[in-house]
């Protein structure tokens, strides 16, 4: 599992390195992330076969998957704060419009 997230690290070292700006860089994870993000999505189902379903790991997998699309998230373009990735305020703007246009 960490191994999948420092593939993800991994190309905010690259966009930083490359100096990208807050327009370049979405598309940078979007064609960098997608492989990463689906073999991922895959070792948790996988996973989550063999888990114990109230285990700690059963729980973690379940919440990973059931709130996938919202891990996802960083894909569209979050700022890296500490060690911890937070959305932009840009893009929860853009996700409120969009959760607006879905009636929610």
């Amino acid at each position: 599992m960490l191994a999948y997230v420092g593939l993800l690290y991994k190309i905010e070292r690259e966009a930083r390195d490359r100096k990208l700006n807050a327009d370049h860089r979405p598309a940078l994870r979007q064609a960098k992330s997608r492989p990463i993000l689906d073999d991922l999505k895959k070792y948790l189902e996988t996973e989550k076969r063999n888990a114990l379903p109230k285990s700690p790991m059963g729980d973690a997998i379940d919440y990973a998957l059931k709130n996938w699309e919202a891990l996802c998230l960083w894909q569209v373009g979050l700022a890296h704060f500490g060690g911890l990735i937070w959305p932009t305020p840009r893009d929860v703007k853009v996700k409120r419009t969009e959760f607006r246009s879905a009636g929610a």
